[in-house]
């Protein structure tokens, strides 16, 4: 059972939001849509038929507008769109994936058709509907804090396509996070002839993956699309799940648990360059959004790379965490690339922010013995009072090798010799509502009630051993210490803010100075004007993005 320590849990809410605040939490999020739904499902078999005016009407001015060639473009596109959601309140997503006849009171009538694939192909041009939960219309997303919209004009509608079915997804790939997938269509209607038979005109409901697909055939002809990137970019990063992740798993990592994993926006090309993005404390995916938004923008990287984001909860003890993210990664790859052999995949590159890029580096560093020193005066195979399951645990969490898929590593306000800020009194006091997971409360209880000649000494001038990651964060915490002295195996930069005062080497970006931000050996250092939580600000993106195409270039 754990033990109840004898500290006072002062509740010093607002002082820990302000930490967590000055070392990147982001509170920039756009306001999401909501659509209507159809609950009922329809009848299996046969081809169900809807007498339904405003469908009717729908489908005929965009009948109307197809025939008419680009001077009805407008009308036809309102026309589809019209169609898509009034259809989808009538008749759940789930069971388009079989004809479905429309029909007017004036005997008029369309049999409209889908992609009838029972899974979501990995980077076919055309998504299967029958797979999503939702469509979304890409026009109703109030988009905030990105430098632009990705996004062009041309036929149809574009939508974000919505599967939140959790429990299907993450048994399917276990390395993920509890969070839906989002990913960008463009909806268009291509009408045939009259069938004979039954006099209903033939309509074929497409679905274009825009991630691969600009362009489509309608009646024979290659025709330019309407798409929207940046919102489906935004549903994967600030949605309700993302957005209650941030300050609940600095708080409470241990309730928090099931939040760790690895996701991506698109689908795996083995041909292209996985880039992950890593948050810091107290923060979340959302960080990262102009990031990823500018990668799609620019043609030349949309067509090499691939963003990947980890989620976790920050409150948990840094090795922990970069376990989970080692073995999220070995999950991610023995699913899309089971013979590793993809060749983007042997290029990844890691951008980290703040604590991130501690995370980051212990994918690229070999540990040595330096790590498991920080903690334990002996081998961890040597004390007595770990269970068997927590040792095997912190055993791999405490001495490993680097990944050796990981290329490069970008580094962005990380603190890798500590912080001030982790030893300030009100820091200190703020930290103990961080609530530890179970077991390492109880490794820490009996670390404390047992033989503490096992462990560094250093430790014991925190409280709870210093086990919380914003503990770790002290520049004199023996963790920190110890990643100093591991060397990075890979090409590597950083990216530091001075908050636009030009005083480097003296500056500090409000959160991490600059001794503790430089690394002597990186392949490039750039300043930017802001303070901490510079993720999204435009030099910074301008440098990952210089630095994803130098990456192109070296062999």
């Amino acid at each position: 059972m754990p033990v109840a320590f004898p500290f006072p849990l002062v509740r010093k809410v607002p002082s820990l939001l302000g930490i967590a605040l000055t070392l990147g939490l982001c509170a920039c999020s756009s306001s999401l849509p909501s659509v209507r739904i159809a609950k009922e499902r329809l009848p299996q078999g046969g081809r169900p038929k809807i007498l339904n005016g405003e469908l009717a009407a729908a489908l005929a001015v965009a009948e109307s507008g197809a025939s008419d060639g680009k001077g009805s473009l407008a009308a036809y596109n309102k026309a589809v769109e019209d169609f898509v959601f009034s259809l989808q309140r009538r008749v759940s997503p789930k069971d388009w994936n079989k004809p479905v006849v429309v029909a007017n009171k004036h005997g008029r009538s369309w049999e409209v058709r889908f992609d009838d694939q029972p899974e979501a192909r990995q980077g076919m041009p055309e998504w299967s509907p029958g797979y999503f939960d939702r469509i979304l219309p890409a026009s109703s997303f109030d988009l905030k804090c990105y430098h632009h919209r990705v996004h062009g004009d041309g036929v149809g509608v574009p939508v974000v396509m919505a599967y939140e079915d959790i429990e299907h997804l993450r048994k399917a790939r276990s390395f993920r996070p509890g969070n839906g997938l989002y990913v960008p269509g463009t909806v268009v209607l291509d009408f045939g002839k009259p069938i004979p038979a039954t006099g209903a005109v033939p309509v074929r409901m497409k679905i274009v993956n825009t991630f691969e697909h600009r362009d489509t055939k309608l009646r024979g002809s290659k025709t330019a699309l309407a798409y929207d990137i940046t919102s489906a970019v935004e549903m994967n990063l600030a949605n309700s799940y993302i957005m209650k992740s941030g300050l609940a798993g600095l708080l409470n990592p241990g309730k928090r648990a099931t939040d760790f994993g690895l996701f991506a926006i698109g689908a795996y090309d083995p041909k292209k360059i996985p880039v992950l993005f890593v948050h810091g404390l107290g923060s979340d995916t959302r960080i990262w959004k102009n990031a990823i938004n500018e990668l799609y923008a620019d043609p030349h990287l949309n067509s090499h790379y691939q963003p990947l984001l980890f989620l976790y909860p920050t409150g948990g003890n840094v090795p922990a965490s970069a376990l989970r993210l080692r073995d999220s990664l070995k999950k991610y790859r023995d699913k899309w690339d089971p013979d590793h052999n993809d060749p983007g995949f042997k290029r990844m590159v890691l951008v980290g922010h703040s604590m991130g890029g501690l995370l980051s580096r212990m994918q690229a560093i070999d540990s040595g013995n330096d790590i498991s020193n920080a903690f334990f005066s002996c081998p961890v195979s040597e004390v007595p009072w770990i269970t068997a399951s927590y040792r095997t645990q912190l055993g791999r969490a405490l001495v490993f090798k680097r990944e050796p898929f990981v290329d490069r590593v970008i580094f962005v306000a990380v603190p890798h010799r500590g912080s001030d800020i982790a030893d300030w009194a009100i820091v200190r006091l703020a930290i103990r509502l961080i609530s530890l997971p179970l077991d390492a409360t109880e490794f820490v209880a009996k670390a404390l009630l047992e033989d503490q000649n096992k462990l560094n000494p250093m430790l014991l001038k925190y409280n709870l051993l210093g086990f919380r990651s914003v503990d770790m964060l002290s520049p004199e915490h023996p963790f920190v210490q110890a990643i100093e002295k591991r060397p990075i195996k890979v090409p590597f930069h950083s990216i530091i803010g001075d908050r636009g005062k030009g005083n480097s080497p003296n500056s500090s970006d409000g959160a991490v100075p600059y001794w503790s931000s430089h690394l002597e050996k990186a392949t490039s250092e750039k300043i930017v004007p802001y303070g901490h939580s510079c993720t999204d600000k435009p030099e910074t993106v301008e440098e990952i993005v210089r630095i994803l195409h130098e990456h192109l270039r070296a062999k």
